[in-house]
């Protein structure tokens, strides 16, 4: 018979994935390896514009809750899929490609059609809006195709436990509720990790595979944008971390006591066979998951840092390079890559690399010391990270400490709230991306994005405009003159002002003091009067209206009574 292309999809629209079966395509004497078999799906638009996409080989499952552990039966026979999500209307043709032992053994040709319905402006859904992008001209944010805002409000939920993707079911329904619109996952021998046993190489596991495609498209499905880790720092590790664990180096499937290339661990970075292994993976991955705009990025390790005296530095950035740009040239979507250090600055030249575009580092207030509260940290670090490489930046995990969820030395849990507010408005990306998320879920702490997504709503925070404004600290007489955070796209300004006295960890267990007759100054704005709203924070709602007026480029505002903290939103009076 020959090779066919079967739809599995409805209708085709611009930004929506479409997912193809490959009828008679021959498996190959690994279908995981592309040395042995290699199949392509080329994907040419109206435009004339091309996009190449690697099939994957795929075995679908059904999944059951049984006595609270998730169980996966397999569902039809394995076989050949490419995924594809058209970027214009209009008439697609296609060509399958099968390459075996490096010569064409295969091809089939045909078309589709992606709707251009004028119901749905260019053929795509209200809620469609394409891939993450960085904005392109400020560089300080994230944009959809569509010149969405994409400013980060989300958190880790990087594994599940024995309720697998229902555990996902659970947790994505209050991020979205809540107001969140990003998550970060592990691929890792707990969830999600397909090449992480000795067996698993190049066979990569399709139970994790699945699974991993369940939470992207509830994901997707839930406005949820997807930073996907692929490797972690315990792979390099020869001996257990105070968690038991995580020295996962002697069990690695690339190690050479398991059948694999590498002798030591640095040869994971400089070995030519490992570099090609770990190539053939990526190409699996954008296979499989590149297609899926909920995918905002690529991290192609956790806490790369934390290892390094097993590696060599040098070694470890050339190969970040090399797999980054790897990824931007065969990525036909051209999904973000990044990686992340434990301590900014670990790893000189890092995020230098063209192939990083973003900067992220981990942030648990117990294993640094600070010279300033964390909101100063990270306001600082956001700001300097932005000078030196014009790039986003992100908090990628934080944590009041790096032992617990810490919730004893926090009952006020005003560490995560100054955080997420704190990021936000200190000039990074997103809110800072609290870990612990069992901890969260379990204490139903989403209210905590619930005020700050509110806060922004309407405002097009985000976009190009939007930039960290110089503010003058707060005074109240008899304490310390208050933190101030603001932010304005040159028309408009939001504000954030802190209590010293409960900057976290300071006066974390006490109960809040009034705060009266506090005020500061915004500058930067065009003079004229302003209408300010004062919001409460924890709420996320107005509790007070009034005026102020922008003179000489300073303008002065007096805080309504307040309790550690209160925010506003300065407009021009109409």
């Amino acid at each position: 018979m020959a090779l066919h292309m079967e739809c599995l999809t409805t209708e085709h629209r611009v930004w929506r994935m479409s997912e193809f079966a490959l009828t008679d395509a021959p498996r190959g004497a690994n279908p995981y390896d592309p040395d042995c078999i290699a199949v392509d799906v080329t994907f040419t638009g109206p435009s004339g514009r091309s996009i190449a996409m690697p099939a994957f080989w795929y075995q679908g499952y059904a999944r059951r809750l049984e006595n609270g552990s998730e169980t996966l039966g397999s569902e039809g026979a394995p076989g050949w899929r490419v995924r594809f999500t058209p970027t214009e209307p209009g008439t697609h043709r296609y060509r399958v490609t099968v390459r075996e032992a490096g010569a064409d053994s295969e091809t089939a040709e045909g078309v589709i059609e992606v709707s251009s319905d004028d119901t749905q402006v260019g053929g795509k859904p209200d809620n469609a809006h394409g891939f993450v992008r960085v904005e392109p001209k400020e560089k300080r944010y994230f944009i959809l195709d569509d010149g969405t805002p994409l400013p980060l409000l989300g958190e880790c939920v990087c594994w599940h436990h024995a309720p697998g993707t229902y555990d996902y079911d659970a947790w994505f329904g209050k991020l979205a509720a809540s107001g969140m619109n990003y998550a970060r996952l592990w691929m890792w021998n707990v969830s999600f990790g397909i090449e992480f046993l000795a067996e698993e190489r190049l066979n990569y596991n399709q139970e994790r595979a699945w699974r991993l495609d369940y939470v992207l498209d509830l994901a997707g499905r839930q406005g949820i944008y997807i930073m996907l880790c692929l490797d972690y720092h315990g792979i390099f590790q020869v001996e257990p971390d105070m968690w038991g664990g995580n020295n996962w180096w002697p069990r690695h499937p690339y190690n050479a006591a398991q059948g694999g290339p590498c002798r030591t661990q640095n040869d994971f970075f400089a070995l030519a066979e490992a570099k090609s292994l770990y190539r053939n993976r990526l190409r699996y991955l954008i296979g499989r998951y590149g297609a899926q705009p909920a995918l905002m990025a690529w991290e192609l390790f956790n806490e790369i840092d934390i290892p390094l005296r097993y590696l060599r530095p040098a070694d470890v950035v050339a190969w970040h390079g090399e797999m980054g740009e790897w990824l931007h040239e065969r990525d036909p979507y051209r999904h973000l890559v990044t990686t992340s250090v434990a301590s900014y600055g670990s790893l000189p030249g890092l995020w230098g690399l063209n192939a990083m575009d973003l900067s992220q580092c981990h942030l648990y207030l117990d294993g640094v010391s600070l010279r300033q509260t964390p909101v100063a940290f990270i306001a600082s670090l956001a700001d300097q990270s932005h000078r030196d490489y014009g790039k986003p930046m992100v908090i990628g995990e934080f944590g009041t400490s790096f032992r617990g969820f810490n919730a004893d030395k926090d009952p006020y849990h005003r560490g995560i709230h100054q955080a997420l507010w704190g990021g936000l408005m200190g000039g990074s990306a997103g809110t800072a991306m609290p870990w612990w998320w069992e901890s969260i879920h379990a204490a139903d702490l989403y209210r905590l994005w619930t005020g700050l997504a509110r806060f922004i709503e309407g405002t097009g925070f985000g976009s190009v405009a939007w930039r960290p404004a110089a503010a003058g600290q707060v005074e109240n007489g008899a304490t310390a003159p208050l933190e101030t955070l603001a932010m304005t796209d040159g028309s408009k300004a939001l504000v954030w002002v802190l209590d010293p006295r409960y900057a976290f960890p300071q006066g974390a267990d006490q109960e809040g003091e009034l705060v009266t007759e506090a005020e500061t100054v915004v500058y930067g704005l065009p003079d004229g009067a302003y209408t300010v709203e004062w919001w409460d924070t924890r709420a996320g709602r107005v509790v007070e209206t009034s005026r102020a007026t922008c003179q000489g480029g300073r303008l002065r505002l007096t805080a309504i009574p307040f309790v550690v903290d209160v925010a506003a939103r300065m407009i021009p009076a109409l």
